[in-house]
């Protein structure tokens, strides 16, 4: 978690960007924007990372979904995953995502938007796995399976149920 100021005003701009496009359903559920969490809140939240619901389509158009930890690195978020897995393949042959991480009756935040391999030879990948410290983690990047999921991010809903005090500092 390296966010400069820089990095928290373009994922704010993202956040606001998002409560526009949302639907009225979307809208009415989660209280736009009376319960949105700002960018800071957020920063704060997510932290090292956090547990993430991903949905990716299979080459028949099938959803799939798995549970995966998202990391957010200068406002920009990654999966750490073994680069023989299936979400990996989807991705590859379509690059639409959808993220959802939620804890009732306090936080819930929706991403969709478009998913991107980082490689063991691109050069973001050092950096990323250095992040990284979970034990899984480490034995895919020495075993030279270890890779990362770009998600960029189209829309990015949060909710919060008392965003006044969500997170504050």
């Amino acid at each position: 978690m390296n966010e400069s100021a820089a990095d928290v005003a373009r994922l704010q701009s993202l956040l606001d960007r998002s409560a526009t496009k949302g639907g009225p359903h979307l809208r009415r559920t989660f209280q736009v924007p009376e319960h949105a969490v700002t960018a800071e809140q957020l920063v704060r939240y997510w932290g090292d990372g956090k547990g993430f619901a991903l949905a990716t389509v299979t080459a028949n158009g099938e959803p799939r979904v798995a549970p995966v930890g998202v990391l957010l690195e200068q406002a920009h978020l990654y999966v750490p995953t073994a680069g023989d897995s299936g979400h990996v393949a989807h991705i590859v042959r379509n690059p639409a995502v959808s993220l959802t991480h939620w804890v009732d009756d306090l936080v819930a935040i929706i991403i969709h938007g478009k998913g991107a391999l980082i490689h063991r030879e691109s050069a973001d990948y050092p950096a990323l796995a250095e992040i990284v410290r979970a034990t899984w983690w480490r034995d895919l990047h020495h075993a030279r399976n270890g890779a990362f999921l770009r998600i960029d991010a189209d829309v990015l809903y949060s909710w919060a149920h008392d965003p006044s005090s969500f997170m504050q500092s």
